[in-house]
């Protein structure tokens, strides 16, 4: 990375190069090592990762995604009325 700051477009671009290499979106670590930007510079112009690759037009995964409370304690119902 030279000695700009990124911008908003450089990172999008380089998201987009790196989701073109990797053949999927990138985790924030894929992308950290393969373009040489730093999660430091995403958070300046994105409220998070998540938010920086769905901007930039990719499918975001759904790994981690916060379950409201209804929603889990029902399936955790479920699993204890099938297993007792």
């Amino acid at each position: 990375m030279s000695d700009n700051l990124p911008d908003k477009n450089q990172i999008f671009d380089a998201i987009r190069k790196c989701a073109e290499q990797l053949r999927h979106p990138p985790s924030r670590r894929e992308f950290q090592t393969n373009a040489g930007i730093s999660e430091y510079y995403i958070l300046r112009h994105f409220q998070s990762w998540r938010e920086a690759i769905r901007t930039a037009g990719l499918q975001v995964e759904a790994t981690n995604v916060r379950l409201d409370d209804g929603t889990l304690l029902q399936d955790w119902g479920k699993l204890v009325r099938k297993i007792r």
